[in-house]
């Protein structure tokens, strides 16, 4: 199992409209793929949020990554240009607890 992690910092944008967005048409959009097995969207203070996208191996998330990132990437930059941080990061899960 994989963590797609995406961590966003906003510089100017609304945090209410930004979380709209992820909430309603966003994550949903990117689940609606089947790509990954759970998502969360998280907040660390004010205007600072990350997404983990549970993936089931690594070939899931290089058909996420060739067929449907790039299309959700302009779709976010288009709703906030130049306005944000984003850093995404690949982790492997070496073991969980119950």
């Amino acid at each position: 199992m994989l963590v797609y992690e995406v961590t966003v910092r906003l510089q100017h944008s609304d945090e209410e409209a930004f979380r709209g967005f992820m909430c309603e048409a966003h994550i949903p959009d990117i689940v609606a793929t089947g790509c990954f097995e759970e998502v969360s969207f998280q907040r660390l203070g004010e205007k600072h949020f990350r997404t983990q996208y549970q993936v089931l191996n690594q070939e899931n998330l290089d058909r996420y990554i060739e067929k449907h990132a790039p299309q959700f990437r302009e779709d976010f930059t288009k709703h906030f240009p130049g306005e944000t941080q984003v850093e995404r990061q690949v982790w492997s899960i070496e073991q969980t607890w119950t």
